[in-house]
Parts: C-alpha cells; sequence; structure tokens
C-alpha cells in the first residue's frame, strides 16, 4: 500500500476520529479495543444488520442521501446501518447508529 504525505492536521483528524469511533463501538455497540477481530466482527455485525434489517427509512447526513436499515441487535440495541443512496459513495457505509427514542419515532419505527 503506498503511503500518503498527509498534512498535520489531518493525522489530527484521523487520529481524534480513530479514538471517537473506537469509543462509540466500545460504549454504544459493545464492541471492544480496536483489532483485526474486532474490524472482523464490526463487519460482521454490520453485514447482518443490512442481510436481516425490518425495516428502512430515508434520511440525510449533512447534505447527503442515506438509507437507513433497521433491526433490534443480540444486545437489543435499536440500530440503523446507513447507506449513501448517491454520489461518489454511493452504495458504502455511510454510518452506524444506535437510534434514539426521538429517532425511531422520527423515521416511523416506533
Amino acid at each position: 500500500m503506498k503511503r500518503r504525505n498527509l498534512s498535520y492536521r489531518t493525522w489530527i483528524w484521523f487520529l481524534t476520529l480513530r479514538v471517537v469511533v473506537e469509543d462509540y463501538l466500545e460504549v454504544a455497540l459493545g464492541f471492544g479495543n480496536w483489532n483485526k477481530q474486532t474490524a472482523q466482527q464490526l463487519n460482521k455485525y454490520v453485514s447482518d444488520i443490512l442481510r436481516t434489517s425490518t425495516k428502512s427509512f430515508d434520511n440525510k447526513l449533512g447534505q447527503d442521501a442515506v438509507k437507513g436499515f433497521y433491526k433490534v441487535d443480540a444486545n437489543g440495541y435499536n440500530v440503523a446501518v446507513y447507506i449513501y443512496k448517491s454520489g461518489p459513495n454511493a452504495g458504502r457505509i455511510a454510518s452506524v447508529v444506535r437510534l434514539s427514542n426521538n429517532q425511531m419515532i422520527k423515521f416511523g419505527l416506533k
């Protein structure tokens, strides 16, 4: 893999994002320390939600249109996986979210 020269700001942003994602995965969804095994578990988790979602809905993340796929996971959490609907990231995962009660109501899931 070719290493890119990234600016100091980009590296700080990347490291901050990684810490935020790791904390979110550990606290919100029950995943532990980030490593290869955790990445495989997350991949399996997201794939399961996408394959067996019980409902789907449209939403926006910033300016981007996304499709949300909803399921109650094995831990009893209300989780949505967002997939970009258009643009250069179409078909890619935009986010994985543990939905709040207000979000459940907003998207007609409750």
